[in-house]
């Protein structure tokens, strides 16, 4: 049951747009970082271990961090105004942040695996690298679904985790009454 008339999802997309922005230079400078110390990737494979170096662990530390936090949001849910919280409105325990992160980056580490894990050798796809590609795409499609569904409440893996996004609301102030943030 959706609460909000409102839809969160744009607010949910923006978010995810401002972290992105705020990741990819940082992922960026540690992928450059390790040409320098290591040189170019030579075989896919080792391709695939720094995908996962520069970019895969960087995002499950933000997205964990973040995401189990006092505030229960990254810096671009905090801009937008909304966090994760649990179905009780809660802040998140430690094991569903990493669960919803897991889930939150199958696409995503899918990805990496389908291009540079599976390949033998650079230039060459193969027939189980094609079908990975095309289970990332479904389940890309199946995220957007939901959260569209969901009015952007909830993704699969908010479903999954036991969480859902909702906007920050503002404390209420009573006439001559401190605000309390508690």
């Amino acid at each position: 049951m959706i609460e909000s008339k409102r839809s969160i999802f744009k607010f949910r997309a923006v978010a995810f747009l401002i972290d992105i922005g705020i990741l990819f230079p940082i992922c960026y400078l540690i992928a450059i970082l390790l040409i320098q110390i290591l040189g170019v990737p030579v075989t896919p494979f080792e391709m695939y271990i720094r995908a996962i170096i520069c970019f895969s662990i960087p995002f499950w530390i933000y997205s964990i961090g973040n995401d189990f936090s006092k505030s229960g949001s990254t810096i671009g849910k905090r801009i937008m105004k909304i966090h994760v919280v649990t179905l009780e409105k809660e802040r998140l325990r430690l094991y569903q942040a990493i669960f919803r992160t897991a889930i939150k980056l199958i696409p995503w580490e899918m990805v990496h695996l389908s291009f540079f894990g599976l390949s033998e050798e650079w230039g060459t796809f193969s027939i189980v690298q094609m079908i990975s590609i095309v289970i990332t795409y479904v389940l890309i499609f199946l995220y957007i679904f939901v959260m569209i569904k969901t009015r952007g409440v909830k993704g699969i893996h908010d479903l999954v985790s036991h969480t859902q996004v909702k906007f920050i609301k503002k404390p209420k102030k009573s006439k001559g009454e401190k605000i309390s943030f508690d």
